[in-house]
């Protein structure tokens, strides 16, 4: 069985339990992408965790966070394939303690991923598994 707060009763179906969830998006139930082209969709009821788990490399696309809407929402993106997985934004505003850049490609190895939050209409890498190249 998944796990995560929704799972236990912690909260009713309320803005309460969505707002936890998008915010920690490891208390989402983990949605499976398995196409070679996904597009993450970071407004789901179900959270934004998200595993790759496809049979070759998954090239996904993430749309950019809204300037201080979208503030302090997190995205998990992790490899269940050893497969270089890149996830591609639109625009260079993805920064991972350094300049601005468009995408990131995780490792070809099963487990590796990473963990982005959105402030001020971008996503700040705040962790990562695995190595993680950024262009």
């Amino acid at each position: 069985m998944a796990r995560g707060v929704q799972h236990f009763g912690a909260f009713s179906a309320d803005a309460a339990a969505g707002d936890v969830v998008i915010t920690d998006a490891f208390q989402g139930v983990p949605q499976i992408l398995s196409g070679s082209a996904d597009a993450i969709n970071i407004y789901t009821s179900a959270g934004n965790n998200y595993v790759i788990n496809s049979t070759g490399v998954d090239a996904t696309t993430l749309a950019l966070p809204v300037l201080g809407v979208d503030d302090n929402l997190s995205v998990a993106i992790w490899s269940a394939s050893a497969h270089a997985h890149s996830v591609t934004l639109p625009s260079a505003l993805l920064y991972a303690g350094g300049g601005a850049k468009t995408t990131a490609t995780l490792a070809a190895n099963i487990g590796a991923g990473i963990l982005l939050r959105a402030w001020q209409g971008t996503w700040q890498v705040v962790g990562s598994m695995g190595t993680v190249s950024y262009s």
